[in-house]
């Protein structure tokens, strides 16, 4: 990941932390790996406690902002914990991959776990 992509997360992740209900946010794709093109999004996963629709377009409101500031897009999945710890026990692909090459931008006080994606509340 360069500069660029870090500077952001980096102001993305204090807004993120203004929300008690957002705990975790992990850059991970092709941005992160470092083998993107020039049109290549950055993806990103926020883990919530909860989902609904008021922290979905909270999320979706500081994301956009900083794709408009940037130039850089963005490709979010938004995960409940309830949705997390399920695919966690399916070993999914997806989660799977994140663990690999995911890179923890913001982590709340809830999950400073560093082998796992859980985040515990």
């Amino acid at each position: 990941m360069f500069k660029k992509e870090r500077d952001i997360l980096q102001k993305i992740a204090e807004k993120l932390s203004i929300n008690r209900r957002i705990l975790k946010a992990i850059a991970y794709g092709s941005r992160v790996r470092g083998d993107y093109r020039g049109d290549s999004d950055l993806d990103i996963l926020v883990i919530v406690d909860k989902k609904d629709n008021e922290i979905r377009d909270n999320i979706l409101d500081i994301f956009y902002s900083y794709e408009l500031e940037s130039d850089i897009s963005f490709s979010l999945t938004i995960f409940s914990l309830e949705e997390l710890e399920f695919n966690e026990r399916l070993r999914s692909p997806f989660i799977e991959n994140i663990r690999k090459e995911g890179v923890t931008f913001y982590d709340s006080e809830y999950g400073r776990k560093k082998d796992s994606l859980k985040v515990s509340s």
